[in-house]
C-alpha cells in the first residue's frame, strides 16, 4: 500500500525464527517493520513511539498477548491489532476482539499464515484510509455549513426559509430588522401571508413557484409591524 511514509508496524513475538520470518514477509511489501521479544517492552514501544498496527503473539514470557492489549486500553492507547494464536486457540482470538483488536491469525504448521498477514494488514490499513477520507468530508460539510450559515447571519439583504404554506423556519437579522421585528423568535409565531399587504400577492407568489419553481424580480408591498408599509423585491 502506497503511502507517504512507510507504515510501521510492531511485532511481538518471542521466537525469533518466527519473527524473523515475519519481518521479511512484511518488509516486502514495503512495511517497515519493528521487533520485540517480550510484552514489557512491546507496552513500551507503543507508548513511546507511534505504530500504524500492532502485531502480537498471544504466548510470550510474563504478560500474554490479551494482558498486552488491556494494559494498552486503561493508557488509552489502541494501535490497531492484529492477535497471533497458536492452533486451536479461537477462543482467545475471540476474546482479542473484544478487546479491540481488529483481527487476528491463527498459526499453521505450513506457514499459510505467514501470507494471510500481509492480506489481513492491508484490509486494516484500507479500513482506517476510509475512515479517514469521511473525516475529511465530515470536517468539509462543517466548515461549508459554518461558511454558509455566517453568509446568511451576515448578508445585509434579508433572508429566509419558509414551508409552503408560509411558516417561517428560519431568517437572518437583515430580515428581522426589515420586517421590524423584536427578535428572530417573534417571527416564527407568524407567517409570511402576516406581511403581505395584498393577500393575493402571496397567491401569486405561490403560483409562480409551483409552476416555475423560482421566484425572480417579484415586487411587493409588505406591512411591518408597526404598521408602516414597504415596497420590496423577492
Amino acid at each position: 500500500m502506497k503511502e507517504s511514509q512507510p507504515v510501521r508496524i510492531l511485532v511481538i513475538e518471542d521466537d525469533l525464527v518466527t519473527a524473523r520470518l515475519l519481518r521479511k514477509r512484511l518488509e516486502k511489501d514495503g512495511y517497515s517493520i519493528e521487533h520485540v521479544r517480550d510484552s514489557d517492552a512491546g507496552i513500551s514501544k507503543v507508548v513511546s513511539e507511534s505504530f500504524d498496527i500492532l502485531a502480537v503473539d498471544y504466548s510470550l514470557p510474563g504478560r500474554n498477548g490479551l494482558e498486552v492489549i488491556r494494559i494498552l486500553g486503561a493508557k488509552g492507547i489502541f494501535p490497531a491489532t492484529i492477535m497471533v494464536t497458536g492452533s486451536g486457540d479461537e477462543r482467545i482470538a475471540v476474546e482479542a476482539m473484544k478487546l479491540g483488536a481488529k483481527d487476528y491469525i491463527v498459526k499453521d504448521d505450513e506457514g499459510r499464515y505467514l501470507e494471510l498477514l500481509p492480506r489481513v494488514v492491508e484490509r486494516i490499513l484500507s479500513e482506517r484510509s476510509l475512515i479517514q477520507e469521511k473525516q475529511k468530508a465530515v470536517a468539509a460539510l462543517t466548515e461549508t455549513q459554518a461558511r454558509y450559515q455566517a453568509l446568511f447571519e451576515n448578508t445585509l439583504l434579508g433572508l429566509y426559509r419558509t414551508t409552503p404554506d408560509g411558516q417561517f423556519l428560519d431568517a437572518n437579522p437583515a430580515l428581522i430588522q426589515l420586517l421590524g421585528l423584536p427578535d428572530r423568535e417573534s417571527l416564527f409565531s407568524m407567517k409570511a401571508t402576516d406581511f403581505f399587504k395584498e393577500p393575493i400577492d402571496r397567491s401569486r407568489w405561490q403560483e409562480l413557484i409551483e409552476r416555475q419553481g423560482v421566484v425572480n424580480s417579484y415586487e411587493v408591498e409588505i406591512v411591518r409591524l408597526d404598521g408602516s408599509t414597504l415596497w420590496v423585491e423577492d
